[in-house]
């Protein structure tokens, strides 16, 4: 499989957590947690979620990117308030 990078943005979120949604379900980033997420799911905008630990509540957010990708490493900073999406493109490769 050869992975291509495909760029990188910045988040905020002051919450608990954030929620990414993949193919399998929701996964949850915690402050100071770093990520790496294959979506199952080939989009341009990344749908995501700033969430209190104990409430319901969900703040929808989105970035969108250039390319279409389908896997994302996301770092989050210790402090919680900032954290960075590298987004991939993961190519299956025919054997010869």
């Amino acid at each position: 499989m050869a992975t291509v990078y495909l760029g990188h943005e910045i988040i905020r979120c002051g919450r608990d957590l954030i929620l990414i949604q993949s193919a399998t379900g929701n996964v949850a980033v915690c402050k100071g947690e770093t990520k790496d997420i294959p979506l199952g799911y080939v989009a341009d905008t990344l749908d995501w979620y700033c969430k209190q630990d104990n409430e319901e509540d969900l703040e929808h957010q989105d970035a969108p990117n250039e390319n279409p990708f389908n896997r994302i490493v996301i770092k989050r900073h210790a402090e919680g308030r900032r954290a960075d999406v590298f987004f991939y493109f993961d190519v299956e490769q025919e054997k010869p």
